[in-house]
C-alpha cells in the first residue's frame, strides 16, 4: 500500500478541474528535510520531481526513501539520484536548457536504462489526444460550447441546490480499493474522506482556507495545493468553468473512445494551454488534459468524466477517472445525493 502522503495527494487531484501548469523553476523555500540538490524550491515542486522520478523510473516512494523518517540517507538509489540529478543538471547547463534532457530521456520507466531498440509496434503513444482542426471546428465558438455544455448539465437547475453528498469508491492502480465519501455545500464548501486500513483520510476546503488530515495528523494547504482544492469545492462546475478559464478558444475536433468531442484550448499559467473536450452529442465535458511543468519535466495529467447520469434536475458524472505518469484513479459513486442536510461543523477546523 502507499504511503499516506500519496494516498492523500490522489484526493486533492481527483479535481472537478485540472490544475493550470506552475513554473517549476520558481525559487522559493521548502519545509522539507536534509534537501541537497532541490533546494530553493517549494514542497509542491518537489512534490512534483518526485512524481516525475517514479514515472521515470516506474519505482514508488520507498525506493529511495526510509519509510519511518523520509529524510534519512540511508538507501543507496537515494544517494545515486543525487548523483544523477547533478549530472542531468550539468548536461542542461551545457545545453543551455534547463529541460533539455531528464530522468525519463533514458530510463523510460526502467530502473536500468535499456539499450536495445523496442520493436515499433511496441514503442509508446504519445500521451495527448490528437486534435485536428477543421470546418466544422472553425465554425464553432467557445461561448457556444459552453453554453452547450451548461444546457446539456442542467442550466436553471443549478440554482436550485445548495448540498451534495456522493458515496462510493475509490480504485487505484496499486491496486487497492478504499470507500469514498464527498460532501459538498454552497458557496464552495468540500470535505473528501477515504478509509485506508480503518483510518480516516480527508482534505477540506472552507470556502477559503484548505487543509488534509490523515495519520500523520494535519497540515495546511498552500500555492497550488490550495488553488486545487478551491477548484475542487466547486459546487457547479458547468456554472463556474469559465471563472477558472477565463481565455477558451476552440482548437478541433477529436474523437475519445469513438466519441467525437470538440477541444477548447485554456491558457493557465506560465503560457501553457489546458485542454478541455467536451462531446459534439450531448454538449458534456468529458476530459480535461493539464501539463505541469516540474523541475524535472513536463507530467502530463489526465482527468476523464464519465457515466453522467441526473439526479434532482441536474447530470452529473458518477464515474472520475485520473491518469498520471506513475498511477490512475477512479472515482465511482453508488449514491449521490442532493439538497440534503450537511452539517456545517464538517468544514471546521
Amino acid at each position: 500500500m502507499r504511503q499516506a502522503l500519496a494516498i492523500v495527494g490522489c484526493i486533492g487531484v481527483m479535481a472537478l478541474l485540472a490544475p493550470h501548469a506552475s513554473d517549476g523553476r520558481a525559487r522559493q523555500t521548502t519545509t522539507f528535510k536534509n534537501i541537497k540538490v532541490f533546494d530553493g524550491l517549494t514542497d509542491e515542486q518537489i512534490d512534483d520531481a518526485m512524481m516525475y522520478m517514479r514515472g521515470s523510473l516506474g519505482v514508488q516512494c520507498e525506493h529511495c526513501h526510509d519509510d519511518k523518517d523520509w529524510s534519512r540517507d540511508d538507501k543507496e538509489p537515494k544517494r545515486t539520484a543525487r548523483q544523477m540529478i547533478r549530472m542531468v543538471r550539468e548536461i542542461n547547463r551545457q545545453l543551455d536548457d534547463d529541460l533539455a534532457v531528464s530522468c525519463y530521456s533514458c530510463h523510460r520507466g526502467h530502473v536500468r536504462p535499456l539499450t536495445s531498440l523496442p520493436l515499433l509496434t511496441e514503442r509508446p503513444s504519445g500521451v495527448s489526444t490528437v486534435v485536428k482542426a477543421t470546418p466544422a471546428s472553425n465554425s464553432l465558438s467557445a461561448g457556444g460550447v459552453l453554453k452547450r455544455y451548461l444546457d446539456a448539465s442542467g442550466s436553471a437547475g443549478w440554482s436550485r441546490l445548495t448540498t451534495r453528498v456522493m458515496k462510493g469508491r475509490l480504485v487505484t492502480s496499486e491496486p487497492a480499493v478504499y470507500p469514498a465519501e464527498l460532501y459538498y455545500k454552497t458557496p464552495n464548501k468540500f470535505r473528501s474522506r477515504i478509509i485506508v486500513s480503518g483510518e480516516p483520510y480527508t482534505k477540506v476546503f472552507d470556502g477559503a482556507r484548505g487543509w488534509s488530515a490523515d495519520n500523520r495528523g494535519s497540515s495546511d494547504a498552500h500555492g497550488g495545493e490550495l488553488e486545487r482544492l478551491r477548484r475542487q469545492a466547486t459546487f457547479a462546475l458547468p456554472v463556474d468553468l469559465e471563472t477558472f478559464y477565463p481565455k477558451l478558444s476552440v482548437d478541433g475536433e477529436a474523437t475519445i473512445a469513438g466519441e467525437p468531442v470538440v477541444a477548447l484550448g485554456a491558457t493557465g499559467k506560465g503560457d501553457a494551454r489546458d485542454r478541455l473536450f467536451f462531446s459534439t452529442r450531448s454538449g458534456l465535458l468529458l476530459r480535461i488534459e493539464s501539463t505541469t511543468i516540474s523541475p524535472l519535466g513536463s507530467l502530463p495529467r489526465r482527468w476523464d468524466y464519465e457515466d453522467y447520469r441526473k439526479v434532482n434536475g441536474v447530470r452529473l458524472p458518477f464515474k472520475l477517472r485520473e491518469t498520471d505518469p506513475d498511477y490512475t484513479y477512479l472515482w465511482e459513486f453508488t449514491e449521490v445525493r442532493q439538497n440534503v442536510p450537511v452539517d456545517e461543523a464538517m468544514f471546521q477546523r
